[in-house]
């Protein structure tokens, strides 16, 4: 008799286990707890920037006298023959600002993007031929010396951007228009020598003339950004930047004309508005 007791004991406590799982299956999903994964952090290149840049640029700046020989055929060199061609190599520092809008599509990258610059490129090419003739008892001496400067003073372009984004990393190619003031400055000396039993005399005769021109362009490179923080992005640059023909000191003696264009490398940092990173949602 105590056996069927204690089978019918053991047979009791396993249906009420049975009944309480099968309640515990049937019970509303909204009563049960639901892990949920953390959402996982993803950049987004997306929203307006603004930022500085600096760097270095350079250019030959191919020139043509168009009536005189301006130009000396050894850069730095005296009493050499002059010449009316010129490859001047302008140079210097660029620094400025720039500021732009992003819209990023999946990986893609489209932007614009418009920026100033300050410029201390320049050149300079100087020298001087010496002409002498004797007449009777004296001698006549010409000394024809010409100074030449180049100079960028800004320049501004406005860019549309196309580039390939991952995560933190940017890579772009870019191109549009550029604007820029150029200046030629040009003094020539002349003086002349006359040498005699009695002594001699000097004459001088000097002509400084400079003209500074707007002109307009384009601008084609590409460059590599890298987000370091939630806002802060720096980058890598290139630019070359033509700003075509222009013929300074028209309607003078001294025309020439000069090819603008110049390869542009800087280093830049911007601010990124949007505050970066933002979370994926599920």
């Amino acid at each position: 008799m105590g056996k069927f007791i204690g089978v019918g004991k053991f047979i009791s406590v396993g249906v009420g286990l049975f009944a309480l799982v099968a309640a515990m299956e049937s019970a509303p999903a909204a009563d049960l707890p639901v892990y949920k994964a953390p959402p996982v952090a993803v950049w987004t290149w997306d929203g307006w920037y603004g930022g500085g840049n600096a760097g270095y640029s350079w250019g030959r700046w191919d020139s043509t006298s168009l009536f005189n020989d301006n130009f000396p055929a050894t850069p730095g060199s005296q009493n050499t023959v002059l010449t009316d061609t010129a490859d001047p190599n302008v140079k210097g520092w660029v620094a400025g600002l720039h500021a732009g809008r992003n819209w990023q599509f999946q990986n893609f990258v489209v932007g614009l993007e418009g920026d100033f610059s300050w410029s201390g490129e320049r050149a300079s090419r100087d020298g001087a031929n010496v002409f002498t003739a004797v007449i009777g008892n004296g001698t006549v001496t010409l000394v024809q010396t010409e100074l030449n400067t180049w100079k960028l003073d800004w320049f501004s372009t406005i860019r549309g951007r196309l580039g390939w984004a991952h995560d933190s990393w940017l890579v772009y190619a870019t191109g549009g228009g550029a604007v820029g003031r150029a200046k030629y400055d040009h003094t020539s000396i002349v003086t002349a020598t006359v040498t005699g039993p009695g002594g001699s005399a000097t004459a001088t005769v000097t002509t400084a003339l400079s003209e500074s021109e707007t002109k307009w362009g384009y601008s084609a490179g590409g460059g590599i950004e890298k987000a370091f923080s939630p806002n802060w992005i720096g980058r890598v640059e290139y630019l070359y930047v033509d700003l075509g023909r222009h013929t300074f000191l028209q309607n003078t003696d001294f025309e020439t004309r000069v090819r603008l264009h110049d390869n542009i490398v800087r280093g830049g940092i911007s601010y990124l508005f949007n505050a970066g990173p933002v979370a994926a949602k599920y």
